[in-house]
This record gives C-alpha cells, sequence and structure tokens, in this order.
C-alpha cells in the first residue's frame, strides 16, 4: 500500500498507516515439518512511499523471555539467533537480490545474492532497521531507501520473499518456497510484491571518503604518535595500494557507474568494500560462482 506521510523507525508498528494495512498472508513452516503452519505467527506488512519501502513484522511468540538475539556487529552471523531474512529481487530475473536481515537486538545484515544461491556479504548499503521486544515477542521496522537499490525504470514487480527463524525450536518459517529441498537464497522460488509505482531514486550520485590513520604508542618513554592521511590501505605489500575515494553515479535506474580514484592491483588482506569491485560481482568472480553441470 502507498503511503503520503513519513513513518517513525522505532520497531514499533502503532501509527494508523501500519494498523489500515494488510498483512501479506500466512507464513508456511519449512522445517522441522515441511507444510506445517507455524508454531508461532508472524505477521508481515508492506508499505512504500516515494522514496522507502517499509516492511514491518510482528514475530509473535508465546515464550518471548526465550527469543534469542546476541549478536549486534554489522554483517553479524545470525545463524544462532532468532532472526527476519528478507530477498528483494529488483529486477525479477529469478536469479539475483539484495538481501536484508536482522534480529532481536536489531543487527543490520545485508548482501547480493547472485546466480540463484551465492551470497556476498561484502556489499553495504544505507538503510535502517529497528526492533524491540516485548510481551508478545519481538517486533522489526525496515526502511529500505529506493536510492540504496538498482531496477528498471517502469518495472512495478518484483520478487521477493521472506524468512523467520525461531532458534530454540529449529524452526524456519517461509512465505514462498517452504520446501525442506530450498535453500531460501533460492531466488527462483521468491513470490511478488505489485504496483510499486511512482517511486524515486534521487540524484543516483555516492561518494565515499577514505581515512586511514595510526596509534602508536611507547611504554618506555610515554610517548604517543598520531598520524593519518586520507585514504584506506588495502594491502601491506606497497605503500601505493590506496583509495582515498570512492564515486559511484547511477546514470539509469538499471545501470551505473563506478570509479575509485585509484584502483589497486595488490592482494588485500581485509575483505573487498568498494562499489568498484562489488557492482555485479556475480558476473566477476567466475571461479566461485560456476556451478558444475551434470
Amino acid at each position: 500500500m502507498r503511503v503520503n506521510s513519513n513513518i517513525v523507525i522505532d520497531g514499533v508498528m502503532n501509527e494508523p498507516l501500519w494498523n489500515n494495512a494488510s498483512t501479506i498472508g500466512d507464513l508456511i513452516q519449512r522445517e522441522p515439518h515441511p507444510g506445517d503452519s507455524p508454531t508461532e505467527k508472524t505477521e508481515v506488512k508492506l508499505l512504500y512511499d516515494a522514496h522507502y519501502l517499509y516492511i514491518g513484522v510482528m514475530c509473535y511468540d508465546s515464550e518471548p523471555q526465550k527469543v534469542i538475539g546476541t549478536q549486534m556487529a554489522r554483517d553479524a552471523e545470525l545463524q544462532n539467533d532468532d532472526r527476519i531474512e528478507i530477498l528483494l529481487d529488483t529486477f525479477h530475473d529469478r536469479r539475483n537480490s539484495f538481501y536484508f536481515a536482522t534480529n532481536p537486538s536489531g543487527a543490520l545484515v545485508d548482501g547480493l545474492v547472485v546466480e540463484n544461491g551465492h551470497q556476498n556479504l561484502d556489499w553495504d548499503t544505507i538503510w535502517d532497521v529497528r526492533t524491540r521486544r516485548t510481551s508478545q515477542g519481538w517486533s522489526a521496522e525496515f526502511a529500505i531507501p529506493f536510492k540504496s537499490l538498482s531496477f528498471p525504470s517502469g518495472r512495478t514487480t518484483w520478487g521477493f520473499n521472506l524468512s523467520r527463524t525461531i532458534k530454540r525450536k529449529i524452526e524456519e518459517d517461509r512465505w514462498s518456497g517452504a520446501r525442506l529441498e530450498l535453500a531460501f537464497l533460492q531466488v527462483s522460488e521468491a513470490g511478488e510484491i505489485t504496483d510499486l509505482e511512482a517511486v524515486t531514486q534521487g540524484k543516483g550520485l555516492d561518494v565515499r571518503p577514505f581515512a586511514a590513520g595510526r596509534w602508536l604508542h611507547r611504554s618506555a618513554t610515554g610517548d604517543d604518535t598520531i598520524t593519518g592521511k586520507p585514504g584506506s590501505m588495502r594491502s601491506t605489500t606497497s605503500p601505493k595500494s590506496e583509495t582515498v575515494l570512492d564515486r559511484k553515479y547511477r546514470l539509469r535506474r538499471n545501470r551505473s557507474g563506478c570509479a575509485p580514484n585509484q584502483p589497486d592491483a595488490f592482494s588485500a588482506f581485509l575483505s573487498e568494500k568498494r562499489s568498484f569491485f562489488l557492482e555485479n560481482a556475480g558476473s566477476s568472480t567466475f571461479p566461485t560462482l560456476r556451478r558444475r553441470s551434470r
């Protein structure tokens, strides 16, 4: 449902807009009993305006004190937590999607899914999520800016899927593709959301400056030396392997250009985070993504 007023992202869906919105339907249990109704109720509602897609999830729990949420780091591993996972197939090609996830502690996890099942969590974008524990379970509000996504002009139907995991019960409930043999990252099994009309992506220019610093403390003398300069060191093999500025400009909704001011060709000891190297990562990492023929 399209809305015209702002929604406060605080983890509490108490605005009249949420109350008036319909749920997207019941989830279906994938495990431990495929096809059964979930043991706990989950309500999912979707709203959008010109700038944001809002996803509200209420995870009811008959034993709210047993809800598990321990991780809070960006792109944390949530395998041992209760969690909500979301796929957005904005091109509706049933092979690639954006991935978002959170847990009861409000961790932000985002990434790309390529080639119908391969995940890359090195991709980060700007979005927001807030969660709240209640006497009825826990809830989450997502606000995903359209300017943080890529999608073709005029497309009003996207692929969509949502999964809820109740860790203590080893239970997963899904909106679509709730069969035991199907992984959640199989974008081909996602459902659809429709009527996404008149959305905007803004100017389409992203600028990400980098800085590197060093603090040296000498215990013998008590002296401290602090140095710094623009740029992020990507490797210890060469003093030249650094990037000062990462620029990305969206030429069209489905076409963008990325340009680091000084792309390096040295081995990096940290995961690559620059847009230039992450854009269309699925089509440029053939050795790890190519499937074997059967």
